[in-house]
């Protein structure tokens, strides 16, 4: 799985040799290979009995999948002029991935294939990735969606990446069918790359792990779907294997315990719907954002280096208030990470691993920065007692939120916030100490005309879980309410509080 070339970075065609490495301490590899249960799905599906397949699929047996060259994949869409043609535009390109990269290689293929050429190399260079973060031990779904969206950014093309996490809450099959119903109506005007577990996708007895490739086509007479490989070598360039069991296998958590999923790419100068029917969007597109959010806004929310504001467990809090400070100040921040602020005030760091801190604390280390002269931002604390979802969204615009220099952080239990139980508390010696499922993060937008219920009504920018969660998400103003008053279990009412940091030289109520 390795990859050296001597082309120049508008070459797309790679070759492979082999390589070691040893991953991460602090980060399990990804690409784990682990036994698991058979399952199935029916080879040919009718379009008059899919959801009736995809409801049986289940409780049958995997079927192996089927290697096929370029011209079998072609043959398998005879008749279907948009497939055919989808496929063999992809076919004209040549992408081996190297040691660990089938994401990173997914990405460039992708953008070759809608007429944007990018090379791997591009990729590294341009996002500022460390190789260690795709080599060590891979990259999780949410750690290439922000390579994608960096690099597109960056490069300045007409397109757009879509997210989304097949978790158990978000995905179905049913949905999943429409999904690949549409992408394959719409041609090359956008394109899907799927990570999935290779042992589910492939049928095997046991063995695999974590994998990325390009989605070629949707095979809907058989019911399969045909895969573009990244590692020809090891799979064959092209293969097919029954739609919902790709389903299963995007539904397969990884190591850092959230489901797989896709990527959509999409032409912005094209009419494409956004977002793909069928799926729900787990992170939010920065780039290309929604109405009403703003790209320029949202976009000083992440920092400039790809591996910066990561924030530490059981630092959620001085982890938060460095991300404020950088998007007060900018990347050149004297106080962007956090221990620049647990040295400037000398502060212990046992007692903050100890220690879940409440806004109050949050704001007294602010204002001791600001008393040294290290920052001239200035921090309160507003209150918004018997809170509820309009009054907090009522409080968080009279605060000056989306305003430029003012910063909000905001404590919060992290599933009640989500919707879902997405995170779980760690077991064993460290789940005794840890801080479990409590998290603070940066409210990065509200949509003042959302209904308090619309799930993409408020922007958060995590300090924390980044590689599980993304760079920015969304939820509802009511879910946020409710998961900032369960933050603290202990406490009587539904009063609730949240830091302001604003360096406009301007005051806010607390």
């Amino acid at each position: 799985m390795g990859f050296i070339t001597q082309a120049p970075l508008l070459h797309w065609h790679q070759v492979s040799h082999s390589s070691s490495s040893s991953s991460r301490v602090f980060r399990q590899s990804r690409h784990t290979h682990r036994a698991f249960p058979p399952t199935l799905v029916p080879l040919a599906i009718p379009k008059s009995q899919r959801s009736a397949s995809i409801t049986m699929a289940m409780t049958m047996t995997r079927v192996p999948s089927t290697p096929l060259t370029r011209e079998e994949a072609k043959a398998r869409l005879d008749g279907n002029d948009v497939g055919d043609s989808q496929v063999e535009a992809i076919a004209t390109l040549t992408f081996q991935q190297s040691i660990n990269c089938c994401g990173v290689t997914s990405v460039a293929y992708a953008l070759s294939s809608l007429g944007c050429p990018t090379s791997v190399d591009e990729l590294f260079l341009v996002v500022g990735m460390d190789v260690d973060s795709a080599v060590g031990d891979g990259m999780t779904l949410a750690e290439i969606y922000d390579a994608a969206q960096r690099y597109v950014a960056r490069a300045g093309l007409p397109i757009f990446v879509e997210c989304y996490h097949f978790d158990k809450f978000k995905a179905s099959a049913e949905g999943w069918a429409t999904a690949t119903a549409s992408e394959l109506a719409s041609g090359l005007d956008d394109l899907l790359i799927l990570n999935f577990h290779s042992g589910i996708a492939h049928g095997w007895a046991s063995g695999g792990g974590g994998h990325f490739s390009v989605l070629a086509a949707a095979d809907e007479a058989h019911g399969d779907v045909i895969m573009a490989d990244v590692h020809g070598v090891k799979y064959g360039s092209f293969w097919a294997t029954p739609a919902n069991q790709m389903f299963e296998a995007m539904m397969d958590k990884d190591s850092c315990g959230r489901s797989r999923g896709a990527l959509r790419f999409g032409r912005t100068d094209r009419s494409v719907n956004r977002p793909l029917p069928g799926l729900t969007p787990t992170v939010l597109d920065w780039a290309h954002p929604p109405a009403p959010y703003d790209a320029t806004i949202l976009r000083s929310y992440v920092p400039d280096r790809w591996d910066a504001g990561l924030g530490a467990r059981n630092m959620e809090a001085v982890s938060a208030l460095s991300s404020g400070m950088r998007v007060l100040e900018g990347d050149g921040s004297p106080l962007a990470r956090l221990d620049d602020i647990m040295r400037a005030l000398e502060a212990s760091y046992t007692y903050h691993l100890d220690t879940f801190l409440p806004p109050t604390e949050v704001a007294a280390m602010a204002q001791l920065l600001t008393k040294k002269g290290l920052t001239s931002a200035s921090a309160s604390v507003v209150n918004v007692p018997n809170v509820t979802a309009a009054g907090l969204m009522t409080a968080l615009q009279t605060a000056g939120l989306g305003k430029q220099g003012v910063v909000v952080l905001a404590s919060y239990e992290f599933n009640t916030a989500y919707g879902a139980p997405l995170m779980a508390k760690e077991k064993g010696e460290a789940g005794a100490l840890s801080h479990g499922t409590r998290a603070w993060s940066l409210i990065a937008a509200v949509n003042p005309d959302a209904d308090v219920t619309d799930d993409a009504g408020v922007v958060l920018a995590p300090a924390h879980h980044v590689i599980l969660a993304g760079r920015l998400w969304c939820t509802s103003a009511e879910r946020l309410a409710a998961a900032m008053v369960a933050v603290d279990p202990e406490s009587s009412g539904d009063d609730v509080s949240f830091v302001v940091l604003n360096n406009r030289g301007e005051g806010t109520t607390s």
